[in-house]
């Protein structure tokens, strides 16, 4: 499944629970038609989310995450995700295609400030844990040391408006640049594709990828759909690729035993190039959501672990070439006294022991989590040299 597709899948089956940071730029509720004037210029999804009523789906997510399960760790901010959706009447997500790439602008309609804000990433999301706001001009802060975010307090800029946050993540070089690329108004294209989203729904999208895949690509060019967390009604994606051949081939992937986190989530029709993707926000679809996210982590585990092994096999190639192939590195910790791997690539992340104790010199002082066979010099250089026990992944 290509990345793209991947992504297309997150953003709409996922959005309602991922898009608790921030929205629109209207001091009261606004329609479909204000969201699409408001859009910035350039815009090519428009991603429209009301999380007060996903509050309880997000919290009821939280409260089905089991202590001793393989993602307890995210039980914590989900639920604290829930709290703030409380507090959030609308986000309005604005993907524009900049100058170097995707660009984000998100319009957070809501009483809280810039500071509280801010505060719910510092203490949630593990990357904000270092940050901290640095006040720039016409009222906007920046985020220093975390990602390169600028957050607008709509009482400080008009053309935002009280009780609206804006924030930022584009390469403008000042305020007054993401300032100006507002209210330019949708495209042609996605006000026609406006026409055929449920607009009423809790969460709904719309996005032209055309620009982002070349004409023979795999990916969707088109993506639509619209999500009732109550799960009064059934919600739906729709995705539009170049033809069917590749509409085909994303279905078999998708529907497959080995379709990845998505497989077995939705029901799937297809018709010529297009697929659409349909399910009910309930207690069965949660537990699924579960499972995807289980398997999701799972799969990276064992990709970490598998990097890891990989350096491991290449480290022990390079010593004893650097030993004219006379000598074989009597534990892993010989590679890494030489420097040609850290003491992070000996910790399995299945083990969730995270860092390996170590001297002053960095060197660990403890065992790591992986077997390494001290083979003979002279053996086949095709032979597993370290190996993950069954009992950890």
């Amino acid at each position: 499944m290509s990345s793209t597709s991947r992504i297309a899948l997150c953003m709409f089956a996922c959005a309602s629970l991922t898009l608790v940071l921030g929205q629109p730029a209207f001091a009261e509720a606004p329609t479909a038609d204000a969201i699409l004037k408001f859009a910035p210029k350039g815009t090519v999804a428009i991603i429209h989310v009301e999380p007060k009523a996903m509050a309880d789906a997000i919290g009821g997510l939280a409260k089905s995450i089991k202590d001793d399960s393989d993602i307890a760790q995210s039980k914590k901010p989900i639920a604290a995700a829930g709290d703030l959706a409380g507090k959030i009447d609308a986000i309005d997500l604005y993907v524009q295609l900049g100058k170097q790439g995707p660009e984000f602008i998100a319009a957070v309609r809501t009483k809280l400030g810039v500071e509280e804000l801010f505060a719910f990433l510092q203490k949630n999301v593990p990357v904000f844990e270092k940050s901290r706001l640095a006040k720039g001009e016409q009222g906007a802060c920046a985020v220093e040391q975390g990602p390169p975010l600028k957050f607008l307090d709509g009482k400080a800029v008009k053309e935002v408006g009280e009780g609206v946050v804006l924030v930022a993540l584009t390469s403008a070089a000042s305020t007054g640049d993401i300032v100006a690329s507002l209210k330019a108004g949708a495209s042609e294209s996605l006000l026609k594709l406006a026409k055929g989203v449920d607009t009423t729904a809790a969460a709904w999208g719309m996005a032209d990828l055309s620009a982002f895949t070349k004409s023979e690509s795999d990916a969707p060019r088109i993506i639509t759909g619209g999500i009732d967390p109550a799960g009064k009604k059934a919600s739906a994606v729709k995705l539009t690729f170049s033809g069917a051949d590749n509409s085909l081939k994303f279905v078999k992937e998708i529907t497959s035993d080995t379709g990845g986190v998505f497989a077995g989530l939705f029901d799937v029709k297809q018709e010529e190039a297009d697929v659409t993707l349909s399910f009910t926000v309930g207690d069965k679809f949660i537990g699924k959501i579960m499972e995807a996210l289980a398997r999701a982590r799972t799969m990276a585990r064992r990709t970490v672990s598998a990097m890891n092994l990989k350096s491991i096999g290449m480290a022990v190639a390079l010593y004893m070439s650097m030993k004219d192939d006379t000598k074989v590195p009597a534990s892993l910790n010989d590679l890494i006294k030489e420097n040609m791997i850290g003491p992070g690539s000996l910790v399995s992340p299945s083990s969730g022991r995270g860092k390996l104790k170590t001297d002053d010199k960095g060197i660990p002082t403890e065992e790591g989590d992986y077997v390494y066979l001290v083979l003979p010099v002279n053996a086949d250089g095709g032979l597993v040299r370290a190996y993950e026990p069954p009992e950890i992944n």
